[in-house]
């Protein structure tokens, strides 16, 4: 089975071919073709990028659609909040004809990091992990935070936008910032106002220069 995987990112989004290896239980990724990167604001829908990598590549089919995307899915619609595009599987499934299946990054993103080998991983800590629950934080344009969770016998990723809770100070600079971006944020500053992408990093620096 051949599955056109997206990745969408508030700044940038990938967008390639993969093929599945399929068990009874199990399936894999065998190969990855035509794998490309798009400036997400270049385009006005996920169809409209789906459109151009097909023009882009019309020597590769595919089966079905696969998206990661940055929000909460609700019966296959999704609003992007870094991004602004309201995406409807059913709508991109009759335009291109094709099965359209959307997922929360941050499962997504779970699942991908469960298939890493030990030499694709950096140990920040040395220790003796026993096995468990995992954190999983996806700093980019936006701040995706979800936990792999754990039944004691496999791992399965959960949705999560914990990039949208409450900024916790725990010194008194921070409590100054947190001050600071109250002004402008009608009272809730999540932790994405701090940590994300550019907007983050504007913040910031102008709380500091201040």
């Amino acid at each position: 089975m051949k599955i056109l995987a997206i990745d969408i990112g508030g700044t940038k989004s990938a967008v390639g071919l993969c093929e599945l290896d399929k068990t009874a239980n199990h399936a894999s990724v065998k190969q990855v073709s035509g794998l490309t990167t798009f400036a997400s604001r270049d385009y006005n829908s996920l169809l409209d990028m789906i459109n151009t990598w097909q023009n882009q590549h019309t020597d590769l089919p595919f089966d079905a659609v696969g998206a990661g995307v940055a929000g909460p899915v609700v019966n296959g619609h999704v609003h992007l909040t870094n991004l602004g595009w309201d995406i409807d599987a059913a709508e991109i499934s009759t335009a291109i004809k094709k099965p359209v299946r959307l997922c929360n990054d941050m499962e997504s993103h779970g699942w991908g990091i469960l298939g890493l080998t030990s030499d694709q991983t950096v140990i920040l800590n040395q220790g003796k992990p026993a096995p468990g629950a995992k954190a999983l934080i996806a700093a980019g344009t936006g701040l995706g935070e979800s936990i792999i969770g754990w039944d004691g016998t496999r791992h399965a990723p959960m949705p999560g936008e914990g990039g949208h809770a409450s900024f916790s100070p725990a010194n008194e600079l921070e409590d100054d910032l947190l001050k600071f971006l109250r002004q402008e944020y009608s009272g809730h500053v999540s932790w994405e106002r701090v940590l994300g992408g550019f907007d983050g990093f504007r913040n910031l620096a102008r709380f500091l220069a201040r």
